[in-house]
């Protein structure tokens, strides 16, 4: 039997673990179908070991790698012109084009490549889904295969512990440090710390920043500061921008800007129009628990926390939602709360049902809401979710 927690192996080439997504990207190369892959996610999360690996898969005679912050390759990139494009692609079967929403037109050279070219293959990767979809949307309109890669789930990583350990893992590492790729397979604590300063600081704030000009940059910190503070919790932005001394509409840009940047996510309000139902604020959840705890400089043990309840919520949430992104499944996902406090913390719509989860670590305070829940949707579903089964809920489907 498999024990223990730690992983000691830091090289990301020398200990690859497979990303639960290749398979299904490794299918669409094979079959030869004539479309972009488009791959979003954060910088630091793996995209490009994810590209190289299944370079060396597919056409390792005849491929090309560019990074967009190549000039030389950039600038013909984004020429338009059919003939410097072949120039620099022809003959090859396979382009991987690295955070290419650095360059401008990438949509339309990208569609000229396709339409003339039929025989290359193309995978194109961005940190940012506001500002490379915004460029390859409508050029690359059903001709691009979009797939999205986050922080490593635990789907991707839990064949290497026994139940036991994995459970312990989630509970004295995950919960405390996330999952970034680094992250995770960082030696110790101090690695771990180290790498989570550096990613908050010189690149997922970068990121974000490169986005928009931002007239007041320090705000933004500030406002992610906040929100760490308030996950799972119902989120006013009058209130965010009453504290941050800026306009509302300055915290819905930076809310939309993050979200973009796979930092944050929202998660709106389910209601059937019922009075006493709120769904107008949303509660915002950050992709990486290890992330959020860099943001308010909080790496404490769980034991010894008042807020972690709301970080398992979270870090439960994030892995429901990778789960999903895993297996390419498109459900509906809510909160549900009531004017008189009764609240189911997580709502799936699936195929015409309703999934209503409590998320607990523990089951000591167990069905709190579920009469409330029940009675409101008659006909919904509802379960617990706690440290004892939650295994079950983010590695298949449901908990019956």
């Amino acid at each position: 039997m498999k024990s223990g927690y730690t992983i000691s192996v830091v090289n990301m080439e020398n200990s690859y673990i497979s990303r639960c997504i290749e398979a299904d990207i490794a299918s669409k190369l094979k079959g030869e179908s004539n479309r972009a892959i488009v791959l979003y996610g954060p910088r630091r999360v793996g995209k490009t070991f994810l590209s190289r690996h299944l370079m060396k898969e597919f056409y390792p005679d005849s491929q090309l790698y560019i990074n967009a912050d190549d000039m030389p390759y950039a600038e013909v990139l984004s020429s338009k012109n059919f003939t410097r494009l072949s120039s620099l692609v022809g003959g090859y079967k396979l382009i991987v084009i690295d955070e290419a929403q650095r360059i401008p037109d990438i949509g339309l050279s990208l569609k000229l490549i396709l339409d003339n070219m039929p025989d290359i293959q193309l995978i194109v990767t961005g940190s940012s889904s506001l500002e490379l979809g915004s460029k390859v949307s409508e050029p690359l309109t059903g001709r691009k295969f979009v797939y999205n890669l986050y922080p490593f789930a635990l789907q991707e990583v839990s064949h290497k512990y026994d139940p036991i350990a994995l459970k312990q893992l989630c509970r004295e590492v995950l919960l405390r440090f996330g999952t970034y790729p680094e992250v995770f397979l960082a030696e110790n604590e101090s690695m771990k710390l180290e790498v989570l300063k550096e990613l908050v600081d010189s690149y997922l704030m970068k990121d974000v920043l490169e986005l928009e000009e931002i007239r007041y940059p320090f705000k933004l910190k500030e406002l992610l500061q906040l929100l760490a503070y308030q996950v799972g919790q119902l989120v006013s932005f009058s209130e965010l921008a009453n504290k941050l001394g800026i306009s509302r509409t300055a915290v819905e840009r930076y809310i939309n800007l993050l979200e973009a940047s796979f930092v944050i996510f929202r998660v709106h309000g389910f209601s059937r129009n019922r009075r006493n139902e709120m769904s107008k604020m949303p509660k915002i959840y950050f992709w990486d628990v290890g992330v959020r705890n860099a943001l308010i400089g909080d790496f404490r043990p769980i034991d010894l926390r008042d807020d972690v309840g709301r970080l398992w919520e979270n870090f439960i949430i994030v892995e429901r939602l990778k789960r999903f992104a895993c297996r390419r499944e498109f459900v509906n996902f809510y909160f549900w709360r009531k004017s008189t406090g009764a609240e189911v913390d997580w709502v799936e719509e699936y195929n015409g049902e309703l999934y209503g989860y409590e998320i607990k670590l523990s089951p000591s305070r167990r069905h709190r809401h579920k009469d409330s829940w029940l009675s409101a949707y008659k006909n919904a579903h509802y379960s617990l979710v706690t440290l004892d089964n939650f295994l079950d809920f983010v590695l298949s489907k449901t908990i019956q």
